[in-house]
Parts: structure tokens; C-alpha cells; sequence
């Protein structure tokens, strides 16, 4: 788990070397050498080895997704002496969502503003099964919907809209906590948890529950009762 954790931080101060922004890793590094020394406090055996269990797989994928992302900025000829501009850099995490998640990309011509970058930190805010081939095979944007998106369940298909800078934000309550939340990155991490929900078929059987947001299965004739209720 130690070794595991060393070599995210490594690889993370590599890409920084090629002007990568690497604060979700070096986030993601932090969290994790806190948690290992919580862990470590445990006294029963059990519940350590547990714990010990699920750090080294959250740090083994962050390796990965930083190994990923290195390999592709390698492919891609960027080197300290050859620094990747913006368009070279979304190049390179486009190349490397593909070959981690093995997800097809399809982005219309002369659309720029994709955010690759914030995508992949999205995707690597799950575990790597929520994001990979079965509950998730393409990626795709449309330029035209302002900031709209769309899952595709039978497609097992997110497309993303035009998010503009991608810097816009939006009230979110954690606790007594009230945050200003990207609008992009939430956006991003709502669709995967369809993705997850089209694979588990979670609210199939538990939309109606409180903690799944309390849906109610509406017919036809429930809509028209309303309608006619509103209009009359």
C-alpha cells in the first residue's frame, strides 16, 4: 500500500514536470496517506485488513490512471524539453480515457472545449467498474445543447453538451456545509451514476425510496389526471 502510494506521487510529479495540472492526484494522494494512517489505528485485525484492502485498491487505480496518462503524453512525444499546449494536452487524456476505460470518443468537428481533463478526474472519482466497457461504451459531445447531457442506457452512451469555460458553479449542501460545486464535474459524475444504474439496475427497484431520491413511477393516465387537474 506504501510502495502503491509512493509511485502516485512519482508519477504525479512527472506529469507536473510536463505542465499537467496534477491537483486531483496530488489531492488524491494526500486522502490517501490519511487514510492509511487512520488505518493504521485499528486495533481489530479484521476490520484493518479490510481497510488496508480498500486503500491499495484506490491507490493502485490512481497509479493506473496516472500511468495511463503518462504513457500517452510519452506516446504523444511530450517531453520537459517539449511541453504539451492545451490542444496537445486534451489530446493526450482523450488517448488515455480510451485506452483506460477502453470507451469509444466522438466529438464533432471544430468543438474544442471538451475538458478531457476534467472528465478523466471525474471518471477516476469512482472505482474503475463504474466507468469501464460494461456499464459505459461511448463517450460523445454535441455542440449545440448549453450545458444539456444525455445518457443513453441502451447505448450505455453519456453525451456531453457545451459546457462553455466549464467554470460555472452551483449551490450544493453537504451537511450544514453549503459549497459552490462545478457545474461540469457534478454534471459528469451525475451521468456515471446512471452508467452504474443501467449495469445494477438500482432504481429499478429502489427509486422510490427516500435515499434514491423519492421518484414516483408515473403511466399515462397519472400525467393526464395532473394535466387536466392543472388546466381545469
Amino acid at each position: 500500500t506504501i510502495a502503491a502510494i509512493k509511485a502516485l506521487q512519482d508519477e504525479a510529479a512527472s506529469l507536473k514536470k510536463l505542465d499537467f495540472d496534477t491537483k486531483e492526484m496530488d489531492d488524491e494522494f494526500n486522502d490517501l496517506v490519511e487514510l492509511r494512517t487512520d488505518s493504521a489505528t485499528l486495533t481489530n485485525i479484521a476490520e484493518r485488513t479490510k481497510s488496508d484492502a480498500a486503500i491499495k485498491k484506490a491507490a493502485d487505480e490512481a497509479v493506473a490512471r496516472a500511468k495511463a496518462l503518462s504513457k500517452a503524453a510519452k506516446d504523444a512525444g511530450a517531453t520537459d524539453k517539449a511541453k504539451p499546449d492545451e490542444a496537445k494536452k486534451s489530446k493526450i487524456y482523450e488517448a488515455a480515457l480510451k485506452t483506460l476505460y477502453g470507451i469509444e470518443v466522438e466529438v464533432p468537428d471544430g468543438m474544442t472545449n471538451t475538458h478531457f481533463d476534467k472528465i478523466y478526474d471525474m471518471f477516476g472519482k469512482v472505482p474503475k467498474e463504474h466507468v469501464a466497457k460494461e456499464g459505459l461504451k461511448k463517450l460523445t459531445y454535441n455542440v449545440k445543447p448549453i450545458g444539456g447531457v444525455f445518457y443513453g442506457g441502451d447505448w450505455k452512451e453519456i453525451e456531453m453538451g457545451n459546457f462553455g469555460d466549464a467554470k460555472a458553479t452551483e449551490k450544493y449542501k453537504i451537511g450544514d456545509t453549503e459549497i459552490d460545486a462545478n457545474s461540469f464535474n457534478v454534471t459528469t459524475l451525475h451521468e456515471i451514476g446512471h452508467a452504474v444504474d443501467g449495469k445494477a439496475n438500482i432504481m429499478g427497484s429502489h427509486m422510490e425510496t427516500a435515499g434514491c431520491g423519492g421518484w414516483k413511477r408515473e403511466t399515462t393516465d397519472s400525467v393526464a389526471t395532473v394535466f387536466v387537474t392543472e388546466v381545469a
